[in-house]
């Protein structure tokens, strides 16, 4: 709370009131605060466009570079990550709203003519995030884009989409190469070619770049495995990686890696419920009564699993921070330090 007779002290000199123009001077703050009350109710909020020509106005083409690229990184890497990660895992069935990746790559389409104004020696500081955040958003546009039915155009998309990740696959960041395996691996697993996919995501047991998307990387080679049949080994595989979540996560909160636990056991009910079906369609009952028998027991281990908080992405692409101003401002002059 505010101590308003602290603040009432250290009112200014100036701004004190005669005796006899305090009932007019009240009634004037009156009209004027609601005066700027109504205005503001009365603005409309600023919208995207206008933010960033205000932007620019204020610090040029360096405030709407910022705009832009900060812009399209938040719709890129963040808002939409934690539906991505439950969408790979089978944990949500559609994908986030494609409109946010269109809006992205209008955001960053306009940063290459904003470049040429800037100093030549920091403009690699944004072309090649701009690079990065494009061709993992054509990823994303392509696998959310709604359709009846993986047709020619739209296989077309995602194989482009997913080649163009290629120069990331050996990345000296590793929290990068990652995540171009993975979303390369998504690609090509919404073009139905699951079993390409299988063979981008690395093994099992590596230790993550990074502990989220990596979690995200290995349980989605777990349901690509149950996808094609290979129900044993998916659960198997699953097994292994509950077994070194802690190791994985060691920096995080035990929440944390309660959470990525739960999120393990949520896939392994995936692959058992979908074994289960594929064995009653068989007509082999008594597989499917021992599978049964190996989901009462996932769930025993871990009561009310699906109230339990579950790991959440809470980015798309490692390693990849948002745009500092400090390297591509121009260089703060004598004339600029005197003034401050």
């Amino acid at each position: 709370m505010h101590d308003v007779s602290t603040q009432n002290s250290n009112q200014p000199q100036a701004l004190q009131i005669k005796p006899g123009l305090k009932s007019w001077a009240w009634t004037m703050a009156i009209m004027l605060c609601a005066f700027d009350v109504n205005a503001a109710r009365s603005t409309p909020p600023e919208t995207s466009d206008a933010k960033t020509e205000a932007q620019a106005r204020t610090d040029g083409p360096v405030g709407e570079i910022l705009d832009r690229v900060n812009g399209g990184y938040r719709l890129i890497n963040e808002s939409g990550a934690a539906e991505w990660g439950d969408f790979l895992l089978g944990l949500r069935k559609a994908p986030p709203d494609p409109s946010q990746y269109s809006r992205a790559e209008r955001a960053l389409e306009g940063v290459p003519n904003l470049v040429k104004q800037i100093d030549e020696g920091k403009r690699r500081f944004v072309t090649a995030p701009v690079n990065v955040l494009r061709r993992f958003n054509a990823v994303f546009l392509a696998i959310s884009t709604p359709r009846d039915k993986v047709d020619a155009e739209a296989e077309s998309a995602l194989f482009e989409a997913a080649s163009d990740l290629a120069e990331f696959l050996d990345d000296a960041n590793p929290a990068l190469a990652e995540s171009a395996r993975l979303w390369q691996a998504a690609a090509y697993w919404r073009a139905g070619k699951s079993d390409r996919a299988l063979k981008i995501l690395r093994p099992i047991t590596a230790a993550p770049a990074d502990a989220r998307i990596g979690l995200v990387s290995r349980l989605f080679r777990c349901r690509l495995l149950s996808d094609s049949g290979q129900h044993a080994a998916a659960l198997s595989h699953c097994t292994r990686i509950a077994d070194r979540i802690n190791r994985w996560f060691d920096s995080e909160s035990s929440e944390t890696r309660e959470a990525a636990l739960t999120t393990v056991r949520l896939v392994q009910v995936e692959i058992l419920e979908a074994w289960i079906g594929k064995l009653h369609d068989a007509g082999d009952a008594t597989g499917a009564d021992a599978v049964t028998a190996q989901l009462a027991e996932v769930r025993k281990r871990t009561p009310d699993l699906t109230g339990k908080p579950r790991l959440k992405l809470t980015a798309t692409i490692g390693g990849l921070p948002p745009l500092k101003k400090s390297l591509i401002s121009p260089p703060t002059t004598q004339s600029d330090d005197d003034s401050e």
